[in-house]
């Protein structure tokens, strides 16, 4: 339920055995009438592939070998561990999916590993999104009538206007493991100082409800960002990419993940650059 109408899922394996392969896409497409098979056909253009098998048989550990579920006897079921979806559909069982849609690249013919791929595109919402889409709207309402835990980040709503930048999470978050977004004056502060490209939102910029001095600072994308703040009452755990480290009152040095993301969004203004001559005494540890 969480792929939108219109949306592909690829499910690819690095092996060649059906009960990985067919047996699975079979599996996920049982009673899920919006998911379809997608023929990629065309878009395989200078590769060497096979089509996806219709009909296999399945082997226990033993060497015994099953065609359909209805062979295999009750004990082998219980002590080597099959089960009914590892088998292609019976004659039971309809309606028929063409998993000749799937594709098998050959080792042996593409000179590369061997590779199976399926491609399933959501044609419709199902039950489920539906019900999934009423929870959703009935969960904004409320939200929308109860009074938010979040700081509004609204630096006119902090009292008299000062020039000093806070280093505590205000404590009306309660003391907790879950993330919260850093209060908007103390990223601006960071903001101004490192030069970061407005591309890049205040509101993607997190730390721990329990980290009152907000010693480490969190980055995560445009996307999760929006969802933290959509739904307030969310405790999200663990999440996205420590950038900040707070180094002395009211200074923060980025990390060695923080510089790697976050270095192209920079202006360049806190950049120092170094001659040759310099690095070789860097490297060596020599004074002068």
């Amino acid at each position: 339920h969480l792929v939108a109408v219109g949306g592909l899922v690829v499910y690819s394996t690095c092996s060649m055995n059906p009960v990985e392969d067919e047996a699975v896409v079979l599996s996920c497409l049982r009673g899920r009438a919006e998911f379809t098979l997608v023929d990629v056909s065309s878009k395989l253009e200078g590769l060497w592939w096979s089509s996806g098998v219709q009909d296999w048989t399945v082997t226990d550990s033993r060497g015994a070998t099953y065609s359909s579920w209805q062979e295999v006897p009750q004990d082998a079921a219980q002590s080597e561990g099959l089960l009914e979806s590892m088998f292609p559909l019976g004659g039971a069982e309809p309606p028929h999916q063409p998993l000749d849609r799937c594709v098998r690249l050959l080792p042996h013919v593409s000179h590369t590993g061997g590779f199976f791929v399926a491609v399933l595109q959501k044609t419709h919402a199902s039950d489920t999104d539906l019900k999934e889409a009423r929870k959703r709207k009935l969960r904004e309402e409320y939200y929308a009538r109860v009074p938010q835990d979040l700081p509004s980040g609204d630096a006119s709503s902090a009292g008299a206007a000062s020039t000093d930048v806070p280093t505590t999470v205000p404590m009306n978050l309660s003391s907790s493991e879950h993330f919260v977004l850093v209060p908007t004056e103390i990223m601006d502060h960071i903001r101004r100082f490192y030069g970061i490209d407005e591309s890049i939102c205040n509101e993607q910029f997190c730390c721990r409800a329990s980290d009152h001095r907000m010693q480490s600072i969190h980055m995560v994308s445009a996307e999760v960002s929006a969802m933290m703040r959509a739904n307030p009452k969310l405790r999200v755990l663990a999440v996205g990419t420590r950038v900040l480290q707070l180094h002395s009152e009211r200074n923060y040095r980025w990390t060695q993940e923080g510089i790697d993301v976050l270095w192209q969004a920079l202006d360049g203004s806190r950049f120092v650059s170094l001659t040759e001559a310099c690095l070789r005494l860097f490297l060596q540890g020599t004074e002068g």
